[in-house]
């Protein structure tokens, strides 16, 4: 018998004798204690019970972060890729063709509005050109703690209540982010690698100025489809730079919440 069921056992047995006895003041001395006994036991186990919330909660906000800090680290990557392909593709059609971007565009209501783009760095060799034009890079996002916390059902966080309902929407952005890009941005790769095929041409091979502003300036085909490809490594750039600044405020908020 463990020592508080004892404990316990040997209390009730004095009460018993108590009663017979007819010791109304040792009577209530022992029911007093053992109302206290119970009450003390309940509070330990709830205490407990609170303590290992917390301890869990702490280590699901633990987990959270460390996805969100993998996906900024990929982000950094997807973004310099997208900024890399957006110089090379305009390089191109500028070289060949002597187009470039605008620097305003309708928004609709019959106004023009100022044309955000990345930072322009154009490449030296044409071969360098030529393969960032066509590296593209998707972000692939990490989901394993959101997966697990959908499917235990524990969205809700007693320290930062309006948590999970900004995860919600975080993830819900992102994963219509990459069903876009694999909609739209792959494809257009693929033909773009079809066309340059069409000359005889790789992403890898080794070519010239020359040669390349040749082949660009005689296909109106491919000029079309650069001119779509800057647009989206634009929009890539800067959809990717505003979704990465929510993920730095949002593991802000956690890690100070946590302090």
């Amino acid at each position: 018998m463990h020592r508080d069921q004892g404990g316990s056992a040997l209390r009730l047995l004095s009460l018993t004798r108590h009663l017979k006895e007819q010791n109304w003041l040792a009577v209530l001395l022992d029911f007093l204690i053992v109302v206290v006994g119970v009450f003390i036991g309940l509070q330990v186990s709830n205490w407990n019970q609170e303590w290992m919330k917390a301890e869990r909660e702490s280590m699901l906000l633990h987990d959270i972060v460390e996805d969100l800090q993998a996906d900024l680290e990929e982000l950094d990557i997807v973004i310099e890729f997208a900024r890399l392909r957006y110089s090379a593709q305009t390089t191109l059609l500028k070289r060949a063709t002597g187009w470039k971007i605008p620097d305003s565009y309708p928004n609709g209501l019959n106004n023009l509005e100022s044309y955000p783009t990345p930072p322009y760095s154009e490449p030296e060799l044409a071969t360098e050109a030529l393969y960032l034009s066509v590296r593209f890079a998707s972000f692939d996002m990490e989901t394993r703690t959101y997966s697990m916390l959908l499917a235990s059902g524990e969205m809700k966080f007693n320290r930062y209540p309006e948590l999970g309902e900004q995860l919600r929407k975080h993830y819900n952005e992102a994963n219509e982010w990459t069903t876009g890009e694999t909609a739209h941005h792959a494809p257009l790769y693929v033909k773009i690698l079809e066309q340059l095929a069409q000359h005889g041409l790789g992403p890898l091979d080794n070519i010239d100025w020359a040669e390349l502003d040749k082949i660009i300036a005689s296909d109106p085909t491919l000029q079309g489809q650069l001119k779509q490809a800057i647009w989206l490594s634009n929009v890539q750039y800067i959809f990717l730079n505003m979704f990465k600044g929510n993920i730095e405020a949002l593991i802000k908020a956690i890690e100070s919440d946590q302090d």
